[in-house]
């Protein structure tokens, strides 16, 4: 858990680096507002993703879940990587 909160601090000190480099448009206002709404679409993500797996966990153990929920991060992580840069 903390490591995960520290992630979310490393992101919020970062934003304005973030979005001069992730959004390079002319607005830097709007490059910064992109920015903290994946900030804050992550952060809410994070409540639903407990309502969804936490009854699941519940259902058919928490093993399963756990294994469930790394194979969903891991196709995630490797649709990623493979877009085209």
């Amino acid at each position: 858990n903390a490591v995960e909160w520290f992630d979310f601090a490393i992101y919020g000190f970062l934003a304005t680096f973030i979005a001069a480099h992730f959004f390079p448009s002319g607005n830097e206002t709007a490059a910064l507002l992109n920015t903290f709404a994946i900030f804050a679409a992550a952060f809410f993500m994070r409540p639903l993703g407990g309502f969804v797996f936490g009854p699941l966990g519940d259902r058919i153990g928490r093993q399963k879940v756990l294994a469930i929920v790394i194979l969903l991060m891991s196709a995630a992580t490797l649709c990623i990587g493979l877009l085209p840069t």
